[in-house]
C-alpha cells in the first residue's frame, strides 16, 4: 500500500513540475519604440497567462520587411496609414472579425477620425484598428534667441531658407527615413504628400541637396525629441506630435523648467496608426484578445499618459477633457488633437516604383 502510495506521490508531483514547466504561450508584437506602457504589457501577460515578445521599429518600411520576409511570427503590428494599405494590397494582413473584440464598436472613434479613415480606406477599415493618431510639426528649443518667432512665422521655410536662422549655429534635425524627410521638402514648396510628378521630385532632391550643403543637418529617429528637449544637439527638428508631448511630460516628471514648444504649420502631415494582423500570426486569438484589450478606456487612457499621442475612441478623448492636467494640455496645446488640423494630409501607398525614387532621393540629400 505504501509503495502504491509513494508511486501515486511520485507521479503527481511529475505532473506538477510538467506543468510548471508548460511554456506560455507568445504574442509576436511588431511596434514602434516607446509606443507602449510596460505597465499595460504586464497587465495583459498576467490577465491572459502570456508572454509578450515586444519587437521594435524605427519605420514603417522596417515593419514592411519584418513581416514580408516572415522572419517572425508576428501577431500584432502596429504600422501607419499608408503602410496598412500596402500590406492590404499585397495580402500580408487578415481582414479582421470585429465579432471576437466585445470592447469593440463601431462608432466608438472619433468623428474627425472615423470620417478620415472612410475616405481614406474608401469604406473598408476591416484590416485595421485605431491605435493612436497625430501630425508632424516643429518641435524647438525656446531658449534659443528669436526661433520662436521664426519658426512661427515661417513654418517649414526655416528648414531651407539660410536667411531665417544663422547656419552657423542653429542646428536643425530631419527623420532619417524617406518618406518623412521628402515630406517637409514636399511641404515647403506646396506639393502633395504624395506627388508622383518626376520634375516636382527632381526639385524635392534638389532642395535636400542643398539644404545639406547649407546648414548642419542631424538625421536620427527618436533621438531627435532628445536631442531638442536636451537643448544642446539641436535647436529644432522636424518631429510626430506624440513625440513632443512624451518629451514634455517627462520634463515635467523631473521637476524641470519648460523649454520645449512645438508648432504645427496649417499645411502638414496627418497619420494615424492602427493594430493589425499579418498573415504571419500563429497566436491569431491572443492577437484579439490584444486589440480588445487596447480597445478599453481605461488601458487607452493609461497609454496616453506613457506615449503622449492622441487617443482615438470618443470616450478616451472625453476621458481626458474630465481629466484637469489634459484639460490643461488641450488648452495650452491644441497640436495634441489631430482633430484641429486644418489642412493636413494622409501619406498613401505610392506603389514600389515611387518608393525606389523616394530613397534615391533621401539618400541623395543626405550624403550630399
Amino acid at each position: 500500500m505504501k509503495k502504491v502510495i509513494l508511486c501515486f506521490s511520485i507521479l503527481f508531483l511529475s505532473l506538477v513540475a510538467l506543468t510548471g514547466c508548460k511554456k506560455k504561450p507568445k504574442l509576436y508584437l511588431l511596434n514602434w519604440n516607446e509606443y507602449l506602457n510596460g505597465d499595460l504589457v504586464k497587465k495583459f501577460e498576467e490577465q491572459f497567462d502570456c508572454k509578450v515578445v515586444q519587437l521594435a521599429s524605427e519605420s514603417n518600411e522596417d515593419m514592411y520587411t519584418v513581416i514580408s520576409n516572415g522572419q517572425y511570427p508576428v501577431d500584432i503590428a502596429i504600422p501607419s496609414d499608408y503602410m496598412i494599405q500596402k500590406l492590404a494590397n499585397e495580402k500580408l494582413l487578415n481582414q479582421l472579425d470585429f465579432s471576437k473584440m466585445s470592447n469593440y464598436q463601431s462608432d466608438m472613434f472619433d468623428e474627425n477620425l472615423a470620417n478620415l479613415r472612410a475616405s481614406y480606406f474608401e469604406g473598408n477599415e476591416s484590416y485595421a484598428v485605431p491605435y493612436f493618431w497625430g501630425t508632424i510639426g516643429i518641435m524647438y528649443n525656446d531658449r534659443t534667441p528669436g526661433l520662436e518667432e521664426v519658426i512661427q512665422q515661417n513654418g517649414w521655410d526655416v528648414f531651407f531658407d539660410e536667411t531665417l536662422v544663422d547656419k552657423n549655429q542653429v542646428k536643425m534635425g530631419m527623420y532619417n527615413n524617406p518618406r518623412d524627410a521628402i515630406a517637409v521638402a514636399e511641404l515647403y514648396l506646396g506639393y502633395s504628400l504624395n506627388t508622383t510628378n518626376s520634375d516636382e521630385l527632381t526639385n524635392v532632391q534638389n532642395l535636400l541637396v542643398k539644404q545639406n550643403q547649407t546648414f548642419d543637418v542631424k538625421y536620427a529617429a527618436d533621438d531627435l525629441k532628445k536631442w531638442v528637449a536636451g537643448g544642446l544637439n539641436l535647436d529644432f527638428a522636424i518631429v510626430y506630435s506624440g513625440d513632443f508631448f512624451d518629451q514634455l511630460y517627462i520634463l515635467e516628471e523631473d521637476g524641470s523648467d519648460q523649454y520645449i514648444n512645438m508648432y504645427v504649420p496649417d499645411n502638414t502631415n496627418l497619420y494615424f496608426d492602427a493594430m493589425v494582423i499579418p498573415t504571419t500570426s500563429k497566436n491569431t486569438d491572443l492577437a484579439y484578445e490584444f486589440i480588445n484589450f487596447m480597445l478599453d478606456t481605461d488601458n487607452i487612457v493609461e497609454n496616453v499618459s506613457y506615449v503622449g499621442y492622441c487617443p482615438c475612441t470618443k470616450l478616451a478623448i472625453e476621458a481626458l477633457q474630465n481629466d484637469e492636467y489634459y484639460a490643461d494640455l488641450l488648452e495650452k496645446y491644441p497640436v495634441f488633437y489631430p482633430g484641429n488640423t486644418k489642412n493636413g494630409e494622409v501619406y498613401r501607398d505610392l506603389g514600389d516604383d515611387i518608393y525606389r525614387r523616394l530613397t534615391e532621393i533621401y539618400n541623395a540629400g543626405r550624403n550630399a
